[in-house]
C-alpha cells in the first residue's frame, strides 16, 4: 500500500491495518 493512500483511507482502515500489520506501520 502506498503511503498516501493510507491517508486517503479513513481512521478505521488505518487502526484496522495498524493491528493487522503494526510492523508496517513501524517503519512508517
Amino acid at each position: 500500500m502506498v503511503a498516501s493512500q493510507r491517508v486517503n483511507v479513513p481512521r478505521s482502515q488505518v487502526s484496522f491495518g495498524l493491528q493487522a500489520i503494526p510492523s508496517k506501520f513501524s517503519l512508517a
